[in-house]
């Protein structure tokens, strides 16, 4: 009788799991609860249940069910994986890994366990754990395409590209129809060679025309080209692919930015707080309705800035329009900017952003808010609504005049009429900074021109670099110790008004320089520094700051550049004497 009730418990298993193959997830489950009905100790069906239960979307059933299949079997290996799968489904990597090894001790020679374990640990940012197991799980399986595909991820991971790109070519000779493998080809090789990565790219959306992802790097690298339209297309693609692709979203906005088609630019600017890891809590944080271009006319209206500080500066531009019809108007910004801010405008008032995750603490009075850089859908979708401006921002004018004589004073080279020129060479941006910034030494040639006192306006762990290159080369380059960078943003627009001019990376300081209207020379690089749409693309005059003059780097070595900058300093200096 036993036998027989065994043989139709297995029978029903079959079903069930044939069910769920094919994604009869209901009658799966019926079939799941006859059998443990009849047999309750059966650790098989309590697996099945959990895995039914999991594909449909219920957590916390699929949970019990793993956790009794652990309970009733627990030196059976399989059971953990499954639990593992669904952990590792809700965020709970920790304890994913603990039943991944908890498996491993009892079958410690699984290919699967030992490749999901790697997958933890890459998971869990251990790129040592990761690369153990999936090297074991190689080891066990040598011609596994998709352990050599995640061996790729691992050794980026760890920046051994090398070996990256050696894995997903010996993935690509096991079988070539992998989409992943290509795709990630790629995203080995865009640093390297653009080609290659557009032909990786390429291959992997033929394979599969819905690859949301390799649609969209398709579509950066025809950005980084140049080929603005082309990568606007492959980004509609991803996103017809996959609509909630938050960066595919971001690599249009910025596209139209360049191409200058601003309303629908600006419509998706909106959605940037939906890109992971933005930790701001935007409009929720005050109680009151978002403004949207109504008329407001005799309302208060509250104006948060949001992102850098470069971009709050470059937001700030648009709070002059907002004067001009709000009855009173509130600013809440960095603290940095707080002072610098109310003489700018003082008939504002100027709050300073606390935490931005949470409620403001200081009680505001508004009709409506509005984040600074949704002011652009409003006052700058298009070229025509761009100001020329003399300047919007108001540093103090004692301490620019005290600055002023401090530089003229303390260079041993200065000779009257010589020019104040401030530098800049690196940025800090997680993102761009790598693509930003330039070695000091290689402004030698511009560093070399008579009749210029140079001033170090460098912030962060750079700074300390212009010593040991005007040490090299003999010359004087001003550090001015009373002057804190990464401090009040007051002194710093002090010090950036006393300069006749500023070159300069693309950064906040040359934000604060145009804001200022003082002349600025920015160093922007190419296609390769995506996130950069203010700056638009091709001219030389920025639409935000008419003081700004642009300079686009096309090239690896920048010594072209840098001739070109000396040769227009040289003819700057013959024809004009000190600002102001």
């Amino acid at each position: 009788m036993r036998g027989a009730l065994e043989t139709s418990s297995t029978s029903a298993l079959e079903k069930a799991t044939a069910c769920f193959d094919r994604g009869d997830l209901e009658v799966a489950e019926s079939l799941c609860r006859v059998i443990l009905a009849a047999s309750p100790n059966d650790a098989s069906g309590h697996i099945l249940l959990g895995k039914v239960l999991q594909n449909a979307n219920r957590p916390i059933d699929a949970q019990s069910a793993f956790r009794a299949a652990v309970k009733l079997s627990p030196h059976a290996a399989d059971s953990w994986r499954h639990w593992a799968k669904l952990l590792k489904s809700l965020g709970e990597l920790e304890k994913a890994r603990e039943c991944l090894c908890m498996a491993l001790t009892h079958l410690p020679e699984s290919f699967h366990i030992h490749h999901d374990l790697g997958l933890i640990f890459l998971a869990l940012k251990d790129g040592a754990g990761a690369d153990r197991h999936i090297s074991r799980a190689l080891n066990i399986e040598p011609r596994s395409e998709i352990a050599l595909c995640h061996l790729g991820l691992v050794r980026m991971h760890q920046g051994r590209c090398d070996e990256a790109i050696a894995a997903y070519h010996a993935g690509i000779a096991i079988n070539p129809s992998v989409p992943e493998l290509h795709n990630n080809l790629g995203d080995a090789l865009k640093e390297r060679d653009l080609d290659a990565a557009e032909r990786a790219f390429s291959t992997a959306t033929a394979l599969r025309p819905d690859f949301a992802e390799a649609l969209d790097s398709l579509g950066v690298i025809y950005f980084f080209k140049g080929r603005l339209e082309d990568a606007l297309d492959k980004f509609d693609e991803a996103l017809l692919a996959k609509p909630g692709l938050q960066r595919a979203k971001a690599h249009k906005t910025t596209t139209l930015f360049l191409l200058e088609r601003l309303p629908e630019a600006w419509r998706l600017y909106r959605d940037r707080y939906a890109v992971a890891g933005y930790k701001r809590m935007p409009h929720g944080r005050f109680q009151v309705p978002v403004w949207n271009g109504e008329p407001f006319a005799g309302k208060a209206l509250l104006v948060w800035t949001d992102l850098g500080l470069g971009e709050e500066i470059l937001q700030a531009g648009m709070l002059l329009e907002v004067l001009a019809s709000a009855l009173c108007l509130t600013v809440e910004c960095s603290p940095r900017l707080v002072r610098l801010f109310a003489r700018s405008f003082p008939v504002a008032t100027i709050i300073p952003r606390t935490n931005p995750t949470r409620a403001c603490p200081v009680p505001v009075v508004a009709d409506y808010q509005i984040a600074a850089g949704d002011l652009g859908a409003i006052f700058r979708d298009r070229r025509a609504k761009f100001p020329l401006h003399t300047g919007y921002l108001t540093p103090d004018p004692e301490k620019v005049s005290t600055l002023r004589q401090r530089y003229a004073r303390a260079s041993a080279e200065h000779m009257p009429g010589n020019m104040i020129v401030g530098l800049s060479w690196a940025s800090h941006n997680a993102d761009l900074g790598m693509d930003k910034t330039l070695a000091l030494s290689e402004f030698a040639p511009l560093l070399r021109q008579p009749g210029v006192t140079f001033v170090n306006l460098q912030y962060g762990a750079a700074r300390d670099e212009a010593v040991a290159v005007a040490a090299a080369m003999g010359i004087d380059i001003q550090t001015d110790q009373t002057v804190d960078p990464s401090g009040d943003m007051d002194d710093v627009a002090a010090q950036a008004a006393a300069m006749d001019l500023i070159i300069s990376v693309s950064s906040t300081v040359v934000h604060m320089a145009g804001a200022l209207n003082v002349p600025v020379w920015n160093l922007v690089p190419g296609h390769r520094a995506s996130g950069m749409w203010h700056w638009f693309s091709d001219s030389e005059n920025s639409a935000w700051y008419p003081s700004m003059r642009i300079y686009r780097r096309t090239q690896e070595k920048n010594q072209e550049l840098m001739d070109r900058l000396a040769g227009d300093l040289e003819e700057l200096c013959s024809h004009a004497g000190p600002r102001g």
